[in-house]
């Protein structure tokens, strides 16, 4: 089936399932999942979902069970990842991904570049064998369980390098540059940050979805990649037996 056919399939099939009869009060309380930061194409899943769902209500379809089993896709999509098109068209980003891209060029844009305190990132301090630059967004709630990980092992591992590359922040006024300050004071105060231009996420082949995370040596050399538009972010484990090989 092509992709736009499941799409519709999905939109009238979570129209028809959550537009049950006594389901008022619930669907009044979808209305607040608009503003969940989705990918642009599950957001206008999830907006004409909703509307239809309105309409199908007054028409008394289906039960309140599947009701309640629909209402919980809706929440489970929100939290999955978070995919972009940053400002590209979607065939800029095909192309973009197509095209080899040298991380480790990137990797040293990222060091060249300053920090949100204005300071230049520079090379590792004394001690950090290992660099972990991890693209991510404040509102994304995979890219916060990414950067929560990623801390509790730098505390672990003192040899480990955190570096976020925040972009996306803005996109369809998520957030903003306040807002993401106030997320790094209350979640992340250890993490060095950079605001990516367009150059910059270029130059790391511009992820489709985040997080993205690199890994790379003392030398600057890419170790691994977690790529989020391939592959679901590494857990614990995945990633301290990539920093132990590096570490050897």
């Amino acid at each position: 089936m092509a992709p736009g056919n499941v799409t519709r399939v999905a939109i009238w099939s979570l129209a028809f399932v959550l537009g049950a009869k006594g389901l008022d009060p619930i669907l009044t309380g979808l209305d607040p999942l608009r503003e969940v930061p989705y990918s642009r194409p599950v957001r206008k899943l999830v907006g004409k979902a909703i509307a239809l769902c309105k309409v199908t209500s007054a028409q008394g379809r289906c039960g309140a069970l599947a009701g309640h089993g629909a209402l919980a896709v809706l929440v489970s999509t929100a939290w999955l990842g978070c995919g972009m098109t940053g400002g590209k068209s979607e065939g800029d980003n095909e192309a973009a991904a197509s095209a080899p891209v040298d991380l480790e060029r990137g990797f040293r844009a990222v060091l060249a570049a300053s920090d949100i305190t204005g300071h230049e990132v520079g090379a590792a301090p004394p001690g950090k064998q290992v660099t972990a630059v991890v693209v991510f967004a404040s509102w994304c709630q995979p890219c916060r369980n990414e950067l929560a990980l990623l801390g509790n092992l730098a505390d672990s591992e003192p040899r480990l390098r955190v570096i976020g590359v925040n972009y996306y922040e803005e996109f369809e006024n998520w957030s903003d540059e306040e807002r993401l300050r106030s997320f790094l004071r209350k979640r992340a105060p250890w993490l060095q940050v950079v605001r990516a231009d367009d150059p910059l996420i270029d130059a790391l082949g511009r992820p489709r979805k985040i997080p993205s995370l690199f890994l790379f040596d003392r030398n600057g050399k890419l170790v691994q990649s977690y790529l989020r538009s391939e592959r679901k972010p590494p857990d614990r484990a995945e990633l301290e037996q990539t920093i132990a090989r590096v570490l050897l």
